[in-house]
């Protein structure tokens, strides 16, 4: 056989492009995983935030579980809402949902993606004479 040396050459450097795309691989996916674990942080702290802010609790608690979400009354409570939960996560947008429904009614979120879903049970202080306890879903990606 003529030209042994050529095919093992092209051997050779086959194998050394799958060692380049292995070793590019398993970086990628250590960086993703960081990134995850941040976010994943991020939530949990958001909803700490939330059940210690009585301003934004206030916002969930008057939120009417049994109107439409885009009534005038709930768009406006979910942009101020909005709005506390973007100004958590500082330079970072992840994509966030969140719903706020009542804790008898099973609810959820529907993603096409993987992602990060926790949610709170807010209620009022003790102070108060009415008790309408809402449960806020945040659903991050």
């Amino acid at each position: 056989m003529v030209n042994k040396r050529g095919w093992l050459r092209i051997v050779e450097a086959s194998i050394a492009v799958l060692l380049i795309i292995g070793a590019i691989l398993i970086v990628s996916k250590s960086k993703a995983g960081q990134d995850n674990e941040e976010l994943n942080e991020d939530i949990i702290s958001a909803l700490d935030n939330i059940a210690e802010n009585f301003s934004v609790r206030a916002y969930i608690l008057a939120y009417n579980t049994e109107e439409l979400e885009n009534s005038s009354g709930n768009i406006q409570l979910i942009n101020k809402i909005n709005e506390s939960l973007y100004s958590q996560f500082g330079g970072a947008k992840p994509k966030i949902l969140f719903k706020i429904c009542s804790i008898n009614v099973p609810c959820s979120i529907k993603t096409n993606n993987e992602a990060f879903s926790y949610q709170r049970i807010i209620s009022t202080n003790s102070e108060s004479l009415i008790f309408s306890p809402k449960k806020i879903i945040i659903v991050a990606s």
